[in-house]
């Protein structure tokens, strides 16, 4: 963001939590600058390939969209950074393209069970039941 000065808008990017990838945090999360104001998270309903579909885990929370929140325990790993300019309004999402469960790190600090199935698929047993 840097190299561009003043002549960048916005930059949006799709990713896992840092903490997840071994990126540091810095490099994702910015703080605000003269120009650009500071990285602001969004939490879209999307997939990738640390999401699972799970049931008994602890860490759901309700999403009516998904009828019930046990199955959508292991879903929505991906974040939205967003870095727009300071005098752009704030980022959003649609209510339909969005959801409540907030940062996939977070709910893993929270929720045992889940920290455990993201150790295993980490060693690659990605068939466990």
């Amino acid at each position: 963001a840097e190299d561009a000065g003043s002549q960048l808008e916005e930059m949006c990017f799709l990713s896992a939590p840092p903490e997840l990838i071994e990126v540091p945090r810095h490099e994702v999360m910015r703080a605000p600058s003269a120009h650009l104001g500071a990285t602001q998270q969004l939490w879209p309903k999307t997939l990738n390939r640390w999401d699972f579909v799970a049931r008994g885990l602890d860490s759901c929370v309700s999403d009516a969209d998904l009828q019930g929140c046990a199955p959508a325990a292991g879903l929505f790993h991906s974040q939205l950074y967003v870095t727009a300019a300071r005098a752009a309004p704030p980022p959003s999402l649609s209510g339909p393209l969005s959801h409540g469960f907030g940062c996939y790190r977070k709910r893993m600090s929270d929720d045992e069970a889940l920290l455990a199935v993201n150790v295993c698929r980490g060693v690659g047993l990605y068939h466990i039941h």
